[in-house]
């Protein structure tokens, strides 16, 4: 039996959500904790806040749903769990209180209300583990009761002062660039100096995909475990697979085991096996030999870059053509004030970590094509 089970996103807009297969359920409920990304708030407000991307709610009958399953955690920290506003957020909290869903993620201020950062959990050891849940700064981060927001200061600060009350920790991240299944050099980096520091595992959801995993300083670490059940037409063959991730705590540390999942055209969960399981698995231990590298992961995150990222660019200038470059900032601000939908799209490319890395390597990319440095 494993402490800890990790599933990546779910998300149903139905009041009977799809299907997971006896095989997946009986995997989970074997897990001490199994714990799930709920990606979505869980309400029926019709309020949706203004924001680039769609702006998406579960239904509210999905906790029940998540805890029919096996789940008895969901990690809340995640891009779209303030896109139905606050009204959104405390229904998502009363209703994982009814369903018997702990959660990480949301932080509240109001005092003795429910809702916090981190959550502690027993083992059947007799100790206790910490789960420190976090997200990229996009649109459901902001001043008061809102997701907790990813800062590396802030989780090393976290990881210390577990350790310190003699818990494990295990950092969740939600977070990445989407359909890339490595982080960015500069995330890769700031996860294994929390395992530097103390992290005994560290788990990371978002990019919608199995991704790349590695043990640094004898700690798991998970770049992407893709969507658990993401009820969401997608073109992406890799948003119908995803990995359970289950943390074993043993003397030498906490172990990693990887349980290939997929996803039916109509979202229903199995476990993966035959052909399927091979390839992911075979991809996976590809993309850690990529992570593990440095100079295989910069150059595969530079031509990431080039692509995706001048695409982005694109679409978040909208550059308009005129003459002198007065002329050409007026026409860009007039633009932008005319289509504010450009300027969420912009605001979010500048607030989002992994967003903001794709842009300036593209553009520093570009501008070293041209520099003499000599």
């Amino acid at each position: 039996m494993v402490d800890l089970l990790f599933a990546g996103d779910f998300y149903s807009p139905h009041a009977v959500a799809p299907d997971v297969a006896d095989d997946v359920r009986a995997l989970i409920r074997e897990a001490q904790h199994a714990v799930v990304n709920l990606e979505a708030p869980l309400t029926q407000t019709t309020h949706r806040i203004k924001k680039s991307g769609p702006a998406i709610v579960s239904h509210p009958a999905s906790a029940a749903h998540l805890k029919d399953v096996g789940f008895a955690v969901v990690t809340t920290a995640n891009n779209h769990i303030l896109d139905a506003g606050r009204i959104g957020l405390r229904d998502t909290l009363a209703g994982c209180r009814r369903a018997g869903l702990a959660q990480a993620g949301i932080r509240v201020e109001a005092e003795g209300e429910a809702g916090s950062g981190h959550l502690d959990l027993p083992l059947l050891d007799g100790s206790t583990v910490r789960i420190l849940s976090y997200c990229e700064h996009e649109w459901s981060v902001t001043d008061g009761d809102s997701a907790v927001g990813w800062s590396v200061v802030a989780a090393a600060r976290g990881v210390i002062e577990a350790k310190v009350e003699g818990k494990r920790v295990v950092v969740v991240l939600h977070g990445g660039n989407e359909y890339f299944p490595l982080p960015r050099p500069v995330l890769r980096d700031e996860l294994r100096f929390l395992a530097e520091v103390g992290a005994d595992a560290v788990i990371m959801h978002h990019n919608h995909m199995p991704s790349a995993y590695e043990v640094w300083a004898g700690v798991p670490i998970a770049y992407g475990i893709g969507n658990f059940q993401f009820a969401m037409a997608n073109p992406h063959s890799e948003w119908h697979e995803g990995l359970l991730a289950g943390i074993t705590f043993e003397e030498s540390g906490a172990r990693l085991s990887l349980t290939p999942v997929v996803t039916s055209e109509s979202f229903e969960v199995s476990l993966a096996c035959g052909a399927d399981k091979e390839r992911i698995l075979n991809q996976v231990e590809g993309y850690k030999q990529q992570v593990t590298s440095d100079v295989a992961l910069r150059a595969l995150w530079d031509e990431f870059c080039s692509g995706t990222g001048k695409a982005l660019l694109r679409v978040a200038l909208q550059p308009t053509s005129s003459r002198g470059s007065a002329l050409i900032v007026e026409a860009w601000i007039s633009h932008m004030a005319r289509h504010p939908e450009n300027l969420l799209v912009l605001t979010n490319v500048m607030q989002c970590e992994s967003l903001r890395d794709l842009i300036t390597d593209h553009l520093r990319n570009a501008v070293d094509d041209t520099v003499d440095w000599g």
